[in-house]
């Protein structure tokens, strides 16, 4: 009710706790979650449908905490780019 007494829209939604390492009941290692990245990202999806894929069909809840490294900065150090995809779909 916070827009009873003032005019701002007030805060909501649930936040992520803050975890500084990766999870005991994560089964995957930091190389098989990488291949997964990698793999993913040869199908051609985005970073942010690999980020759902792993956490919901492979039980990753943080690329980051697991590796140690983004998405993207994987993409990169693997030789895998998305501008890379997107030529070599265009032929």
């Amino acid at each position: 009710m916070s827009r009873l007494h003032s005019r701002r829209k007030g805060s909501s939604g649930s936040k992520r706790p803050m975890l500084t390492e990766n999870p005991k009941w994560v089964t995957q290692s930091s190389d098989e979650v990488k291949d997964l990245v990698v793999k993913l990202n040869g199908e051609g999806m985005s970073m942010a449908k690999i980020g759902l894929v792993l956490r919901d069909q492979h039980a990753v809840p943080s690329v980051v905490l697991a590796t140690g490294m983004s998405i993207k900065a994987i993409r990169t150090k693997r030789g895998s780019s998305p501008s890379s995809l997107r030529t070599s779909r265009r032929s």
